[in-house]
């Protein structure tokens, strides 16, 4: 059971039997830690024309590759690997699952994958459209108000001092914000409502779509097209303009139930075909 309040670190509460609860604070970010590159040994050509450095990190990643770690300390080696037989080695103090990236052009792209104590560069290019993650902690001091699962992703809301921003986890993850530059499908999501007033998200509810209910409207989270939630296809569309107050809503069906921000009503909010929107009644 994950809980959320605005004014406390998010906690996970677990149960493993009849008497053994535990309850601890969220860590946010990989489960993995950054690997270690011991070396980078350059076996250069019988006449090396002129050379150039090369660097490299590297990253812990599960097997199943939906965990990666942040990227090591860089480590540089000297070679000129477009000449015959010139090739750098990556040694690892250990033989464990990694990524391996190269610098190219300004970014660390993805040259290949061990699971051995080394991986060589015989002059592989870098793909550049696949970065080593960067970590981010948005909840450090700043804590968000509600919680919510949605395509495989869970998803935070509402803190006090970005009180319109939604985060969605990596795809698969519990508590992974982590993202890429450039951005990657199954990165980390942050959203900020573009609303015409100030408006605090007090709720997160997956029906069909992901419903956002702030004190003053109802919001839409979905993907453009027919494609996944991704960080180039999400969209925020509002849907009315009642709000919920402070009340857990409940799904009934394929509709939302909450309590209206004011006048004391019970809506119900559901998906109208004829309308294309969702739609909150008395």
């Amino acid at each position: 059971l994950t809980l959320t309040h605005p004014r406390y670190p998010v906690q996970e509460l677990r149960r493993y039997g009849v008497t053994n609860w535990t309850l601890s604070a969220s860590v946010f970010g990989s489960t993995l830690s950054a690997p270690t590159i011991s070396s980078v040994t350059p076996v250069t050509a019988t006449s090396p024309s002129d050379t150039q450095s090369y660097s490299y990190v590297a990253t812990n990643v599960t097997d199943d590759q939906i965990d990666e770690s942040v990227a090591s300390a860089v480590v540089s080696a000297t070679n000129q690997l477009f000449d015959t037989g010139a090739k750098n080695t990556i040694t690892f103090g250990d033989a464990e699952r990694r990524n391996v990236y190269k610098l190219s052009g300004g970014l660390y792209g993805y040259i290949g994958q061990t699971t051995t104590t080394t991986l060589v560069d015989d002059n592989i290019a870098a793909d550049i459209s696949r970065a080593p993650p960067e970590n981010q902690t948005p909840f450090a001091s700043d804590y968000p108000r509600t919680v919510a699962y949605f395509e495989q992703r869970k998803c935070f809301a509402g803190t006090s001092g970005l009180t319109q921003t939604l985060w969605l986890t990596k795809t698969g993850t519990e508590a992974n914000l982590d993202y890429s530059i450039p951005v990657r499908s199954d990165d980390a999501i942050s959203i900020k409502l573009a609303s015409l007033e100030s408006s605090t998200i007090r709720h997160a509810v997956p029906v069909g779509d992901l419903i956002l209910l702030t004190d003053s409207a109802e919001w839409r989270i979905f993907a453009t097209g027919d494609s996944a939630l991704t960080p180039t296809s999400i969209a925020a569309r509002v849907q009315g303009g009642i709000g919920a107050n402070n009340v857990q809503p409940v799904i009934v069906g394929r509709n939302v139930v909450y309590a209206a921000a004011r006048g004391g009503h019970i809506r119900a909010l559901g998906f109208e075909f004829d309308a294309n929107s969702y739609v909150s009644v008395d």
